[in-house]
């Protein structure tokens, strides 16, 4: 049996001497019933609650989350024995359970209900029960304590509405309920399947656990459980895939803040590149600037020493200062090329810029 959702629309399967395979997604925990009174209870070892993210980044403040099942006083999560009820609404745990996962979520607790309302205002709600969040369920594998079965529950599940005569108008809900009893209810079987072998019928028997599809169910596959039979198949599909569509994963924490800082170009002052870049640019051109005024200086010095030696030359020629003609030219400021500079053939005569020409350098 699957129970389904209204919301989004996830049809119910009940089925009587078989089950359908497509309900049934990767392991299978198979236990005895509980055979006191002959009631034939399906109980189950819980051991721990968690919230995790299927894929994307998460609405949290953290990928994921265990230790969530406390009780009794309990700092730490501690195992205890649960029963699966469909015939109950809710997921019904001790208050500090409920408490410590609600402390984790944007919901109020409603003293006259005893429920948790959703704060639909919160802007992580949407991200909450539109992404692939979801919250997990820890249980006993097989009945023995060296194994673990885990059921996903999404939150899109856990949004569960409360109509008239219980509220004025509708409201939306999380189904935990503070109890003394440890009982999962309707809430927790739209996310997971549950069969039963009862054999003689005697209310003795196997029962079956298993993780089920999302919306995208596929098509059925109907299979029959023999009376002896212990355990059952599980399909090869994928629960990813059966959600696929239906959520919207979030951009990764890691995607968010590589765009914050501006390195991809987004959300940045001008082209993207970032500081450190900027930085090391100017500094780089500065360097470079330096280094070519000291080559042009040494080879104005060089030239000026061989004239000197050839022929003498007046003060006025080694002045720096503008002639006048040159003082009625505007100067023209060239931007220098990127070219590096390399070393002077010794074979080469330097040759002078004109004195008309005064290169200026503005180092940025």
């Amino acid at each position: 049996m699957h129970i389904g959702s209204v919301e989004p629309d996830i049809p119910g399967s009940l089925m009587l001497g078989g089950y359908d395979q497509s309900r049934v997604l990767d392991q299978v925990s198979s236990q005895q019933v509980d055979a006191t009174n002959h009631l034939g209870n399906l109980m189950i070892y819980l051991k721990d609650i968690g919230i995790g993210v299927a894929t994307g980044g998460s609405p949290f403040g953290f990928e994921n989350r265990s230790g969530l099942f406390k009780w009794g006083d309990s700092i730490t999560s501690r195992a205890k024995t649960v029963e699966i009820d469909p015939t109950l609404p809710y997921l019904y745990l001790p208050k500090q359970a409920c408490d410590t996962m609600a402390a984790e979520l944007p919901v109020t607790f409603n003293e006259d209900l005893g429920l948790y309302f959703w704060n639909t205002h919160d802007e992580s709600y949407e991200k909450i029960i539109s992404s692939p969040a979801y919250m997990s369920f820890t249980f006993e594998k097989n009945a023995t304590n060296t194994q673990n079965i885990t059921i996903k529950v999404p939150f899109q599940l856990l949004k569960l509405t409360l109509q008239e005569p219980l509220v004025e108008h509708n409201t939306t809900y999380f189904p935990c309920y503070p109890s003394d009893s440890f009982v999962f209810g309707r809430a927790f079987l739209q996310a997971a399947f549950i069969g039963t072998n009862w054999q003689e019928g005697i209310g003795s028997g196997y029962w079956f656990l298993a993780q089920a599809p999302g919306p995208a169910i596929g098509s059925g596959v109907q299979q029959s459980i023999g009376i002896r039979d212990t355990s059952i198949q599980a399909s090869a599909n994928s629960w990813e895939d059966s959600w696929d569509g239906y959520w919207v994963p979030l951009s990764s924490k890691k995607s968010n803040s590589s765009l914050s800082t501006g390195s991809t170009g987004i959300g940045s002052s001008n082209s993207g590149i970032s500081t450190g870049a900027k930085v090391g640019i100017g500094i780089g051109c500065a360097i470079g600037g330096l280094v070519l005024i000291g080559i042009i200086a040494w080879a104005i010095i060089s030239r000026r020493k061989r004239t000197t030696n050839s022929q003498p030359k007046t003060m006025d020629e080694y002045s720096i200062a503008l002639n006048p003609a040159e003082k009625e030219t505007p100067l023209q400021v060239n931007e220098l090329y990127t070219h590096h500079p390399s070393d002077l053939r010794s074979g080469m005569d330097i040759q002078e810029a004109p004195g008309s020409t005064t290169i200026r350098h503005e180092l940025v």
